[in-house]
């Protein structure tokens, strides 16, 4: 939502102008937000879930809240290999966005 959005650049302190990556429970929802058919079959597979950020263009339909990354035509995706949230990201029926626990400009 547009006041989940606002409320994470508000705690940490960060401009819109720097985007955020999202989080989606399953390989298979990556397509309701961003472009795939461009990529070899099975590399999204091959790579997720796990420790990777993979950026995409975003879909012309993405289900994306507007708000996020305004100006931006791209989209990071994880699919994490934590199932607790994978579980939270299914149970959200939709992507949530990611951002490091740090105030933006501190160290991680």
């Amino acid at each position: 939502s547009l006041e989940a959005v606002n409320r994470i650049y508000e705690i940490k302190g960060r401009k819109h102008t720097s985007p955020l990556a999202i989080c989606v429970g399953d390989v298979s929802d990556i397509d309701r937000f961003a472009v795939t058919d461009h990529l070899p079959h099975g590399l999204l597979d091959s790579l997720l879930p796990g420790p990777v950020t993979v950026v995409l263009r975003r879909g012309e339909s993405s289900a994306l809240e507007r708000s996020l990354n305004p100006g931006f035509d791209s989209i990071g995706v994880r699919v994490p290999d934590c199932n607790f949230i994978r579980l939270i990201a299914r149970g959200s029926g939709t992507a949530l966005a990611l951002t490091s626990a740090n105030l933006s400009g501190q160290p991680s």
